[in-house]
């Protein structure tokens, strides 16, 4: 998959660190927790280890599998099931239950245990 990734995938993931918008936003999850949440998603997405930081809280999944899969129609690589089993297997958490249209990485990492105090 690497050496047909997308432009507007390499710019993504070019990008600088976004680590301190994720703990900003995020101050009661540890860095633990928002490393592992990133690398169960770029994991499921066939993104590039040690890629997790250059993804924003506000990046929206469907832009990504966009940026991934720009032709209408191509084959994918299952990434949204296999991130929802994920989810659902460290998490117990239903990825099914937001809408996936217009959720981004922050409001389903909201939505974990490990992301709420206490």
């Amino acid at each position: 998959m690497e050496a047909r990734r997308s432009r507007p995938i390499r710019v993504l993931l070019s990008r600088g660190n976004m680590e301190r918008a994720w703990l900003d936003r995020f101050p009661d999850a540890g860095r633990e927790d928002i490393v592992r949440f990133l690398a169960l998603f770029a994991g499921a997405f066939g993104l590039p280890k040690r890629s997790e930081f250059n993804l924003s809280p506000d990046d929206r999944v469907t832009d990504i599998y966009r940026m991934l899969y720009p032709l209408r129609g191509e084959p994918d690589c299952l990434e949204w099931e296999s991130f929802a089993s994920e989810l659902s297997d460290e998490y117990e958490f239903d990825l099914a239950s937001l809408p996936l249209d217009v959720v981004a990485l922050g409001q389903i990492f909201a939505h974990l245990p490990v992301a709420r105090p206490g």
